[in-house]
């Protein structure tokens, strides 16, 4: 089911006072929609058209419209649009305007891991009329800005929290358990930045790892825990993402595509594009420059 009737264009600026943002999102042609990144609130996005593969740690997503994807706090993340056209809504929320004063079961149980970042759900959200009846109420509410809709809006989100706590958790992080992920994220934060941004270099373990200031095999365990793959794997999915934008572009043939993308192997290219999108960079440009 696809909200895309029904969901407006675009939401409006989130107020000042307000611990709720809601954005529509939109991204032409394929490519990186947004590069790998993490943040501490937990984060909502909701698919109404396009395609994408969505990375989400050690998950790796196919998206289609009317799909819910959870980011988890302190979760890498990264969105590469898989067609000419993508259009979603971001709906990210900071549970520190749950907190009270006073302590019950409601407090103890839910609010306070989900104020510590310490609960962590599954990615991809259960297809259910719920939970969409749940998003579309959360977003009109938040986009009609009348009077009481903060109310609405609060309601809303308990409701999607109920949803998530009875459909979709995943597991409850310790204190300490949280503070060692928070620690081996910073550290590894911008040596995977380096490996996006000079994916195209002959970029070896060792360096990687000095570069992250950890010894070889405590790397290989970060990136791993991390990402869900190995530092190898994640530097050839860097490769083929910005191979994405390069076969778009129609001055270049696929072998100059897969070689500004870092393949000195046009065959090789192929055959790990194709795995890993379900077409061959051949198919992929023809789709694309037909809806051009």
């Amino acid at each position: 089911m696809t909200l895309t009737s029904t969901l407006p264009q675009n939401c409006r600026p989130r107020p000042a006072d307000f611990s709720v943002d809601i954005h529509c999102s939109e991204h032409y042609g394929p490519g990186t929609v947004f590069a790998r990144h993490w943040h501490e609130h937990l984060e909502l996005l909701h698919f109404v058209a396009g395609s994408a593969q969505l990375s989400c740690g050690k998950s790796l997503l196919a998206v289609q419209p009317g799909n819910s994807i959870i980011i988890n706090s302190d979760e890498s993340h990264s969105c590469e649009s898989t067609g000419t056209y993508l259009r979603y809504y971001v709906i990210e929320f900071d549970f520190s305007f749950f907190g009270s004063p006073s302590t019950d079961a409601c407090q103890t149980n839910y609010l306070l891991p989900l104020l510590q970042n310490r609960l962590l759900f599954k990615n991809e959200c259960p297809a259910s009329e719920q939970l969409q009846q749940i998003i579309q109420r959360l977003i009109a509410e938040y986009t009609s800005h009348t009077y009481g809709y903060e109310l609405a809006v609060k309601a809303s989100i308990y409701d999607f929290l109920a949803f998530l706590l009875r459909h979709n958790i995943k597991k409850t992080l310790s204190h300490t358990a949280k503070e060692k992920q928070r620690r081996e994220f910073a550290r590894l934060q911008l040596t995977l930045t380096y490996m996006d941004e000079h994916c195209r270099e002959n970029l070896r373990p060792a360096e990687l790892a000095q570069h992250a200031k950890m010894n070889l095999s405590q790397f290989y365990r970060a990136v791993k825990c991390m990402t869900g793959t190995s530092p190898g794997d994640y530097l050839l999915q860097c490769r083929l993402k910005k191979a994405l934008t390069c076969l778009s572009d129609p001055s270049l043939n696929i072998t100059e595509a897969a070689l500004i993308s870092g393949f000195d192997d046009s065959n090789y290219f192929s055959r790990q594009f194709k795995k890993h999108y379900q077409q061959t960079p051949s198919e992929f440009r023809k789709k694309i420059f037909t809806k051009i």
